[in-house]
């Protein structure tokens, strides 16, 4: 599918087919905009992010000494310090530079301990639908629904001494391979079994780690409809941040009553829909708050999507660019 966007920073999308994990679809995306040069992701990258001098919940200091500029990814966990917290939106920081960064605290039952955090993981996307304000369409993150979003998923895996996200996340990948009476475990339901189904998760791993050439993104589909579009500047970003964020997604799957796959006809639409909001006539770019000083980022939010897209420069790439479906059943956190 090539829909028509000579006016859209992120090009002409073209949307795959879907492959369908339980009630998850995904569906490969490429685009005609040229990539994107001179930057990484956080993911697997030697970064050093720690608590302010006077620690505080909503900010951490973040660094590197990379020989090019980092993309720190909304939702972004990280983890260890005095809390555990999700970065609360895109950022770009550059080589040498200590960056204020705004988080949101994911672990409320802890405030003390190291200094030191580490990167691992990313929020599942009803928690990135609290970092963007909710469904009350906030213009900033409100800490209580994003607690409230964690509690939602303990309902699903169960509660954790902190209310840790992150361990909540890694300790619910673990489902025995087999049923009580020692028979091999086909597809058992995802809600309320307390973990993933391992062999779906499995698969999606292995599906993850091999997107498909020239492919920079992908549409999530979950329970039939689709949830979210993730679009990266380059081919490497997009490699690197699938299985991070195909396994948050897979997770939240597990929280919805359907399993219905998404079909393909739904997930164009939303990516004509998703074109049709991130032309240059509708979103409004804006210098970054934090983080490298020719940073621009665009949101907006029409009908029931909220994205939000990071560039360089008047005229740069775009690094990523992310639309969301807040009308969805995760988005509501129902």
């Amino acid at each position: 599918m090539n829909i028509t966007a000579e006016l859209s920073p992120v090009g002409q999308l073209h949307v795959g087919a879907g492959t369908t994990f339980g009630p998850l679809t995904v569906f490969p995306v490429w685009t005609s905009a040229p990539g994107a040069r001179g930057f990484t992701t956080a993911r697997g990258q030697d970064i050093q992010v720690s608590e302010l001098d006077e620690p505080t919940v909503p900010q951490l200091l973040v660094w590197h000494n990379l020989d090019t500029d980092l993309l720190l990814l909304e939702g972004t966990l990280l983890v260890g310090g005095w809390q555990t917290r999700a970065a609360e939106r895109d950022i770009v920081i550059p080589r040498g530079e200590r960056v204020v960064t705004p988080v949101r605290c994911v672990e409320r039952g802890r405030w003390g301990g190291g200094s030191g955090h580490g990167v691992d993981g990313i929020a599942p996307l009803s928690v990135r639908a609290a970092l963007r304000g909710g469904a009350a369409r906030r213009e900033r993150a409100d800490q209580s629904e994003v607690w409230e979003r964690v509690t939602r998923l303990e309902r699903t895996y169960g509660a954790h001494a902190t209310s840790s996200l992150h361990s909540l996340m890694t300790e619910s990948i673990g489902a025995p391979l087999h049923d009580s009476r020692g028979r091999n475990r086909d597809r058992v339901p995802m809600r309320g079994a307390g973990f993933v189904d391992e062999l779906l998760l499995e698969e999606l791993q292995r599906y993850a780690a091999s997107p498909l050439p020239g492919q920079r993104g992908v549409i999530i589909g979950v329970g039939g409809s689709p949830v979210s579009l993730e679009l990266f500047g380059s081919v490497g970003a997009c490699k690197a941040e699938l299985p991070a964020l195909l396994t948050a997604a897979f997770i939240d799957a597990g929280t919805v009553n359907s399993y219905a796959p998404t079909r393909g006809a739904a997930a164009r639409s939303f990516a004509e829909q998703c074109q049709r909001l991130m032309s240059l006539e509708t979103l409004t770019w804006l210098p970054a708050a934090e983080g490298a000083r020719d940073t621009e980022t665009a949101r907006t939010t029409a009908y029931d999507l909220d994205i939000r897209a990071i560039r360089r420069g008047a005229t740069g790439s775009v690094l990523h660019a992310s639309a969301m479906n807040m009308r969805h059943e995760l988005a509501l956190a129902l």
